[in-house]
């Protein structure tokens, strides 16, 4: 039992230091040739590799634990197995709606700006990575390797801070302009609603790509962000303000799971 707990913690290890330790190469190598590559082609490569680093990270350390085997079981398990339509779907329409709620609101304000923008090619590319991007990583490995040592409850406030934390190398490059402590809420209070979906689709992280995919789609086409915004922080925080629902998604998960487990108990 010792030894299957260090084993856990070995690997979460090694899952931190490759998905920090991969930016942290990429944002090197892109001060390095900043003056002869700065927004060009090998510049947006290591951007993607960089916000793939949690994917890359769970299949790196499933190789050298499992071998190529133990990759690919893995990746069908969290891609093919147990995939939902239903719940592809209601991945992709929750933080559609509670951004587009977030977005309405801000016309109540004298904040508001144009409804909704175009994208950039390089945007929309950008935009469609988190598909693939992150997901595997967060809710697809370390999510269960968290909730085996401290629960349901504290794992998704764990992992919202890690996943804060790993956005350093985006501060660091000028391309994100949030405030931490507004971006860690948002980062936390959206990893309970990822739990839930996660728990619900078996463990398949398709439905959470979506989530991940949606929140940033609309986030960027609604440009809620402060940079958008002349610096104003009013509908970033509206969004983060109806973030809160997300927190009530996971209560009422947990009381509906609790209460079936309870029935089952009674019924043995």
């Amino acid at each position: 039992m010792i030894n299957k707990k260090n084993d856990v913690c070995s690997e979460i290890g090694l899952f931190i230091l490759y998905a920090f330790g991969i930016p942290t190469i990429c944002i090197c190598i892109m001060y390095c040739i900043e003056e002869y590559d700065k927004g060009g082609l090998f510049t947006l490569i290591l951007y993607g590799i960089e916000g793939a680093s949690p994917a890359l990270a769970a299949i790196f350390v499933k190789l050298q634990k499992q071998g190529v085997n133990g990759v690919k079981t893995f990746l069908v398990n969290k891609y093919k197995y147990s995939l939902s339509a239903r719940l592809c779907v209601i991945g992709f329409c929750i933080p559609c709606i509670m951004i587009t709620i977030g977005k309405m609101l801000t016309y109540l304000t004298p904040y508001n700006n144009q409804f909704i923008y175009s994208l950039s090619l390089k945007k929309i590319i950008i935009v469609m990575w988190a598909l693939v991007a992150e997901e595997l990583g967060w809710r697809g490995y370390l999510q269960e390797k968290i909730e085996a040592h401290v629960g349901d409850v504290l794992t998704p406030l764990i992992l919202g801070i890690i996943w804060t934390v790993w956005h350093f190398h985006f501060f660091i490059s000028g391309s994100m302009e949030v405030p931490l402590h507004s971006f860690a809420y948002g980062c936390i209070a959206e990893s309970y609603g990822y739990f839930v979906i996660t728990k619900i689709s078996k463990g398949n992280i398709v439905p959470a790509s979506l989530w991940h995919f949606s929140g940033n789609l609309f986030t960027n086409i609604y440009r809620l962000n402060p940079n958008w915004n002349a610096g104003r922080m009013e509908p970033y925080m509206i969004v983060n303000t109806v973030y809160l629902f997300n927190f009530i998604i996971f209560v009422v998960w947990r009381c509906f799971t609790k209460r079936e487990e309870s029935i089952g108990m009674r019924g043995k």
